[in-house]
């Protein structure tokens, strides 16, 4: 879906038709390859590799914003529309050509995923889950909503457009990092729950600080401490996740996990258009998104086995 949401775009690259056309394709695409993150964890890892293998999976997603962040501006500047369309093809088409090639290896580990007898309806009463949910709409709403409104609340500042850019730059850099590097240590020493804590406290002092002071170093040094926590949570919700709806559930949790994940975005970048023309409302916004996931955060089990705790 990816390469063909590629393709139709590079059909009309100035029509709005083929655009809107080439973009659904891409969003039917966007939580069918989000989604299979821990499956394809779960299904050519051993239980060993599969924190790190999942956390690769993530910190690929934000390399993929980083790419874009960057290279976006410089193709459009240097060959219009045409240029940015092709060149962002050549991924989509890699990928989709890498993947037919992939699928002819079998998976070691039997698929087992959409066999429970009970559906979906576990989710509704499952405390544990929606938790995690809640605070994966919460934090990933959080980072998408300052990705898309830094330079403009930056801009009060006094900030330039492309340092805007490079401090975006830095903190989804940080973010990559964060995902290769935290989840495989925490998953190995079962501290998932002081790993949200903690991301959420230094997102909350992040914004503090970029209210307070507008140098360059200060605040490229705040946003790369709370991407690099902050952006490591996603693979470790993801892959405790995993652990606690097991093989055949993990399909339908992942994807509940993301469904409230982007709807976090959606809400949170729609309450700071509503809130942009003062500088500082929007972190306070966001201030107070940080400070609502900390219960939910601190009410998560200390440990794997506990998350039977909150389940009925």
């Amino acid at each position: 879906m990816l390469g063909v949401g590629a393709l139709l775009r590079l059909i009309g690259p100035h029509s709005f038709g083929w655009q809107l056309a080439g973009q659904m394709a891409v969003a039917v695409a966007q939580p069918l390859v989000l989604n299979a993150l821990t499956g394809v964890g779960t299904r050519y890892f051993p239980p060993s590799e599969r924190p790190t293998a999942i956390a690769m999976g993530s910190a690929s997603i934000f390399l993929g914003i980083l790419l874009a962040t960057f290279s976006g501006p410089a193709l459009y500047q240097t060959g219009g529309m045409v240029l940015v369309l092709g060149v962002q093809a050549i991924p989509a088409l890699l990928g989709m050509a890498w993947l037919l090639l992939a699928l002819r290896t079998p998976a070691p580990y039997a698929d087992q995923a959409g066999s429970d007898p009970q559906g979906l309806r576990w989710l509704l009463h499952d405390r544990f889950m929606w938790r995690l949910g809640g605070l994966l709409f919460l934090g990933f709403g959080i980072f998408i909503a300052l990705s898309t409104w830094m330079e403009a609340v930056l801009g009060y500042f006094g900030v330039s457009s492309l340092a805007s850019g490079n401090l975006l730059g830095a903190m989804v850099f940080a973010g990559i990092l964060g995902s290769a590097l935290l989840p495989p240590l925490v998953a190995g020493r079962d501290r998932r729950r002081s790993l949200m804590v903690l991301a959420l406290l230094l997102s909350g002092a992040a914004l503090a600080a970029i209210a307070w002071r507008h140098g360059l170093p200060w605040l490229a040094g705040w946003l790369f401490l709370a991407g690099f926590f902050l952006l490591s949570t996603l693979p470790v919700v993801l892959e405790w996740a995993e652990q606690h709806a097991g093989v055949s559930r993990q399909g339908s949790a992942v994807g509940f996990l993301m469904l409230l994940g982007n709807a976090g975005g959606l809400v949170l970048v729609l309450v700071l258009q509503s809130l942009i023309g003062e500088p500082y409302k929007p972190l306070l916004v966001l201030g107070v998104a940080t400070l609502i996931g900390l219960p939910l955060a601190l009410g998560l089990p200390a440990r794997l086995g506990s998350t039977s705790q909150l389940t009925p």
